[in-house]
């Protein structure tokens, strides 16, 4: 199954500004380990049979949504033996790449397509994801931000920018880009959860239940962890509550009068 959340190639021949990825992230089946076939098909489309799949890169595009990485790898291979520059081929062979397990061979590719185009961003958001996944956060961070600089509606990058920064316990930050980054936090129960338990470390716990709500119902376990997180969060603003009033009232109370039995 599929490693990381990767760009579609799709998407890449699109507009090079790309304000962020379309709506649709995860295709169905592709949620195991990762996120790599971002946007390789519209929602719900399936691959085309072989014979039907049109020029060589739309059948690889085809091939990777298969999970034929290595006959992707080796048709993309061939694509770049005639035309070593070509952006989408580039970006895709490091799609199959991640996919068949070889992100050390895949990240040069993401680097090459960035080196001939420092604003192709499919190819950065792939890198970046691939760093985070391999635990560079720091790296991934980079490229991450630098993407934003370009494409700051870029829901996946502020997805992941607000898991590092939820991770660092840095959890104001982390809400700002979660709010950022829309539907895209709720298509992982990770991500939601995180999400929820931001706003509560950042004191925003009525909030935290209208996030909450979006984990899916048959979730059990990330439903349960929801529960704790705002149980705890309960608890901790009770005992607050009750230790201060007893304080409150001694303060407030006229020195002369006694307690009402």
């Amino acid at each position: 199954m599929v490693a990381a959340a990767l760009s579609s190639a799709a998407a890449a021949s699109e507009n090079r500004s790309m304000r962020g990825a379309p709506a649709r992230f995860l295709l169905p089946g592709f949620m195991t380990t990762g996120v790599l076939l971002l946007l390789l098909a519209a929602p719900g489309a399936s691959a085309p049979p072989a014979s039907d799949c049109g020029t060589p890169y739309d059948c690889a595009i085809a091939q990777v949504q298969r999970e034929e990485f290595a006959d992707a790898i080796q048709a993309l291979e061939r694509i770049l033996a005639k035309t070593p520059g070509d952006l989408k081929a580039l970006n895709l062979l490091g799609i199959a790449l991640t996919g068949e397990g070889k992100k050390d061979a895949a990240n040069p590719r993401f680097r090459q397509a960035l080196k001939l185009d420092p604003a192709f961003h499919p190819a950065r958001r792939n890198l970046a994801i691939n760093e985070y996944d391999a635990g560079r956060t720091a790296s991934a961070r980079r490229h991450f931000e630098a993407l934003l600089k370009h494409a700051p509606a870029d829901d996946v990058a502020h997805v992941y920018l607000g898991e590092i920064h939820y991770a660092a316990r840095r959890s104001a930050t982390a809400v700002e880009h979660y709010e950022k980054s829309g539907a895209r936090v709720t298509q992982r129960p990770a991500w939601t959860l995180h999400y929820g338990r931001a706003l509560i470390d950042a004191g925003r716990v009525a909030d935290s239940f209208t996030v909450l709500e979006r984990l899916p119902e048959d979730d059990a376990a990330s439903r349960f962890e929801a529960g704790l997180a705002l149980g705890q969060a309960h608890a901790q603003a009770a005992r607050f509550f009750g230790s201060a009033r007893p304080v409150t009232r001694i303060r407030t109370r006229p020195a002369t009068t006694r307690p009402s039995c």
